[in-house]
């Protein structure tokens, strides 16, 4: 009786697990755009309140790193072998939203000169280029 009773708790499991796994997948264009999106706009923020000579507390440091450390485990939990070209550049842009993330913690705590400045406008453009490739190879997954 425990054995019939652990096998459909068996097969239940795995069942549901095949059922969340597959949902996961129907929506992978909608989760990988929402990270490029988000990051490309919260960079531009910063970018912008760099430019206008606003100082970022701690507090806006770690706000900025939250929806990175979900993109980049988005794209972990996503890898495939190839992954598909969506998946690249929303790894390209997470990786240069960390430099960006990384960069602004430092000038936190120095003075922001006009060459950070441009620093941090280059890597923004960067993101920004990068989410658009995001989304283009989306389209044409």
């Amino acid at each position: 009786m425990l054995g019939l009773r652990m096998r459909t708790v068996a097969v239940a499991a795995v069942l549901m697990l095949a059922t969340v796994g597959g949902c996961y997948w129907l929506r992978y264009g909608e989760i990988a755009r929402t990270h490029a999106e988000l990051l490309e706009r919260l960079a531009i923020d910063a970018r912008d309140a760099v430019a206008a000579g606003h100082r970022l507390s701690n507090s806006d440091i770690e706000t900025l790193r939250y929806p990175l450390e979900r993109a980049e485990d988005f794209v972990r939990i996503s890898d495939d072998d190839p992954p598909p070209e969506s998946l690249v550049a929303l790894r390209e842009t997470a990786a240069s939203y960390r430099e960006l993330v990384d960069l602004l913690d430092r000038l936190r705590v120095n003075e922001v000169a006009e060459p950070d400045k441009a620093r941090v406008d280059a890597l923004a453009r960067r993101i920004s280029d990068a989410a658009g490739r995001t989304t283009a190879a989306l389209q044409n997954e």
